[in-house]
């Protein structure tokens, strides 16, 4: 089983940067928070990130590059056809020139609400 992701979920770049969350859907909630759905994690910036010194060139993340669909959003839950966002959401930045860095979800913001996927 894996947990859906709310508004107040949390996600960091591997360097600790927080992804700041915006969910697109108004209407579905948990205790009065917003469901993240597909596309709400897409291109994300990312904020305070460490894994970079930009002074030789090698660049913070500060965006989120690609989202993992299999992993980050489910494939039997939906709103308005756009697949709930999965406590196992992850993907990559925009880190650097010469690497990239993986993002997750640690934090789905919520623990009670959970999905069985297969």
């Amino acid at each position: 089983m894996v947990l859906i992701g709310i508004e107040t979920a949390r996600c960091n770049c591997e360097h600790r940067g927080g992804v700041q969350i915006r969910p697109s859907q108004d209407w579905v909630t948990i205790d009065g928070r917003l469901l993240l759905v597909e596309g709400d994690l897409d291109h994300r910036p990312i904020v305070l990130c460490r894994g970079g010194a930009e002074v030789v060139g090698v660049t913070r993340c500060r965006s989120i590059a690609t989202v993992d669909d299999d992993l980050s959003h489910s494939h039997l839950v939906a709103i308005d056809g756009r697949g709930v966002v999965l406590s196992t959401a992850s993907g990559t930045t925009d880190w650097s020139s010469v690497a990239i860095a993986r993002w997750t979800l640690g934090n789905p913001g919520q623990l009670w609400v959970a999905i069985e996927e297969e």
